[in-house]
C-alpha cells in the first residue's frame, strides 16, 4: 500500500511541475494533494518510531524519510502562510527518491530481484564512484597544467589562424582547460579540438593520446571492473536468500506430494508400481514443479526414481525423488547417480557387518575346537 502511495506521489509531483510550466492556476488543489501525502508519510513515520524506537535513528532509510517528511511539512507551512520558498519547492521533488524503498521491499519477490541488484549495486558503488572522481580530477588537473605549458604558452599555436581561436576558447586558462579535458573522459566531440592542434604541431599527438589512453580507456575500464566485481559479490550474497526460498518450497510441497502418493496408491500397499504410475497423467504433479524439468509421462518419472531397479517406490523414495528432480538445480542423471551411490554405500556397510560377524563366528569356532 505504501509503495502504491509513493508511486502516486511521484506521478503527482511530475504533474505539478508540468502545471507550473504551463501557468495553470491550481494552487489549492496541489496544496491539499501534497497535504494528504505528507499526512500519510507522517503517520507511517510515527508508526515506525513507535514500533522500532531508537533503532530508527540508526537506519539510513528511516533518516532519509524523516528528512523528506520534514521538508514536506516546511513547504506546506510556508505555502499556507503565503511565503512560498522556491528552494523548498524544488526540494519536494526529492520525495520521488522514496521509490528506492519500494524497490528495496520488492527484492523479496523473485520477479523484482534483478531490479534490486541494480539499485543495490548503485547504492554500494558510492565509494568506487567517489574514488573514481578523485582520480579523474587529479589526472585532468595534471594534464591541464601540462597543457597550459605546451599549448597555451606556445606562440606557434597562438599565431596560427585556425589554432588561435581554439587555444583561446578551450585552453585560455586553467579552468577552461580542465573543462575541455573533461570532454576527453567520454570522448565527446573532441576531434574538432585536437585535430587542428596536432596538424599545426604534431608533437601534441602524444599528449592527447596519453589522455585518451589513460583516462578514457584504462581508467574507465578499471572502474567498470570494480563495479562488476561488487555486483558479483552482491549476487553471491543473494544466493543465501535463494537457498532459504528453496527450503521454504520444500517444506510447502512435501504434504502435497504425500497426498499425490496416496492418490496414486489405489490398493493402499504403501508402495507404487509402474502400472499404478502409468494409470495417472503427468499433470497430477503441480505445474510449478513440472516446469523445473522436462518429463513428459509418469513412466519416465518412475524410471528416474526407481534407481535400484526394485520395481516399487516407497513414500520416501517418491517424495524425496520428486523434490530432488523438480526443485534442485542438479540434472536427473546426477540425482540418480547420487541415489545409486547411496545404495552402494548401504550395501557395502551391510557386507562389512556380515563379514565381521562371519569372522567373529569363525574365531569362536576355532577357539572351541582348540
Amino acid at each position: 500500500m505504501m509503495g502504491l502511495i509513493i508511486v502516486a506521489n511521484a506521478v503527482t509531483v511530475g504533474y505539478e511541475i508540468q502545471a507550473s510550466l504551463t501557468q495553470i492556476d491550481a494552487g489549492m488543489y496541489w496544496f491539499w494533494l501534497d497535504f494528504a501525502f505528507v499526512v500519510v508519510y507522517l503517520i507511517e513515520l510515527v508508526m515506525r518510531l513507535l514500533a522500532w524506537g531508537r533503532k530508527c535513528f540508526k537506519d539510513g532509510w528511516c533518516i532519509l524519510d524523516m528528512i523528506l517528511v520534514s521538508i514536506g511539512l516546511m513547504s506546506l507551512i510556508t505555502e499556507r502562510i503565503g511565503e512560498k520558498v522556491q528552494e523548498l519547492e524544488s526540494m519536494m521533488v526529492v520525495r520521488s527518491l522514496r521509490l528506492l524503498r519500494l524497490i528495496r521491499a520488492l527484492r523479496l519477490l523473485k520477479q523484482f530481484r534483478t531490479v534490486w541488484r541494480l539499485v543495490n549495486g548503485l547504492l554500494t558503488s558510492a565509494n568506487a564512484m567517489l574514488s573514481t572522481l578523485v582520480l579523474v580530477v587529479l589526472s585532468l588537473y595534471i594534464a591541464a597544467c601540462l597543457g597550459i605549458e605546451i599549448i597555451t604558452k606556445d606562440s606557434h599555436l597562438t599565431s596560427g589562424a585556425e589554432t588561435a581561436p581554439i587555444v583561446s576558447q578551450y585552453f585560455g586558462d586553467l579552468p577552461s582547460t580542465l573543462l575541455t579535458l573533461t570532454a576527453f573522459v567520454t570522448l565527446d566531440s573532441i576531434a574538432p579540438i585536437y585535430s587542428p592542434l596536432i596538424a599545426r604541431k604534431p608533437e601534441l599527438a602524444g599528449y592527447f593520446f596519453f589522455i585518451v589512453l589513460f583516462v578514457s580507456i584504462a581508467l574507465m575500464n578499471l572502474v567498470t571492473a570494480v563495479l562488476v566485481e561488487g555486483a558479483l559479490a552482491n549476487a553471491s550474497a543473494d544466493k543465501e536468500m535463494e537457498r532459504m526460498d528453496l527450503r521454504e518450497k520444500l517444506r510447502s510441497e512435501m504434504p502435497r506430494l504425500s497426498q499425490i502418493f496416496d492418490d496414486i496408491d489405489k490398493d493402499g500397499s504403501g508402495s507404487l508400481t509402474m502400472e499404478e504410475m502409468a494409470m495417472v497423467p503427468v499433470d497430477i504433479i503441480p505445474e510449478e514443479l513440472r516446469s523445473k524439468s522436462r518429463v513428459t509421462s509418469m513412466q519416465e518419472v518412475f524410471e528416474m526414481l526407481d534407481v535400484d531397479g526394485g520395481g516399487e517406490l516407497t513414500r520416501e523414495e517418491f517424495v524425496d525423488g520428486l523434490l530432488n528432480i523438480f526443485m534442485h538445480d542438479d540434472p536427473a542423471t546426477s540425482v540418480q547417480t547420487l541415489r545409486l551411490l547411496r545404495k552402494v554405500d548401504m550395501k557395502v556397510m551391510h557386507l562389512t557387518q556380515d563379514f565381521h560377524e562371519a569372522l567373529g563366528w569363525k574365531r569362536k569356532s576355532f577357539r572351541g575346537a582348540t
